[in-house]
């Protein structure tokens, strides 16, 4: 999906001024942990709202987070909620697309759009507080 929350502490001088003192070792993993944790409610939301027909499509549902450091020291950190593709099994959720757009044989039942849409406007204040309890402002 083309739908994502960017979260820029760059314009933010007191979080950028404190994060350029700290080594970035210092602080992304708690990051990361803390980001995850904001996501664990987008989950259940997005758990609860998957038509219930074999459960595998509800198992799916997952939160992952890595982080890419860029050149100059930059670090961008990435949570990604949703079903997952990979793995066999009952973590594999491959049929996520067909419920959430629909076919020609079946009609759409969002999961993950109307749970974005709630939350997109709260995360990025999450996160911010998540940085400022970690790095001590």
């Amino acid at each position: 999906m083309a739908n994502s929350i960017s979260l820029d502490v760059v314009r933010a001088k007191a979080l950028s001024k404190r994060l350029g003192n700290l080594e970035p070792k210092v602080w992304r993993k708690p990051m990361r942990k803390a980001m995850s944790r904001e996501m664990k409610g987008v989950r259940s939301q997005m758990r609860a709202k998957v038509p219930k027909r074999s459960g595998r499509l509800r198992r799916s549902i997952g939160t992952q987070s890595w982080f890419i450091e860029r050149n100059r020291g930059a670090l961008d950190i990435f949570v990604r909620t949703g079903p997952t593709f990979r793995g066999s099994g009952r973590k594999r959720g491959f049929p996520a697309h067909f419920v959430e757009l629909g076919t020609k044989h079946s009609s759409a039942k969002p999961f993950v759009k109307p749970v974005f849409d709630t939350v997109k406007a709260t995360l990025p204040a999450k996160f911010t507080a998540a940085l400022r309890a970690i790095i001590g402002l």
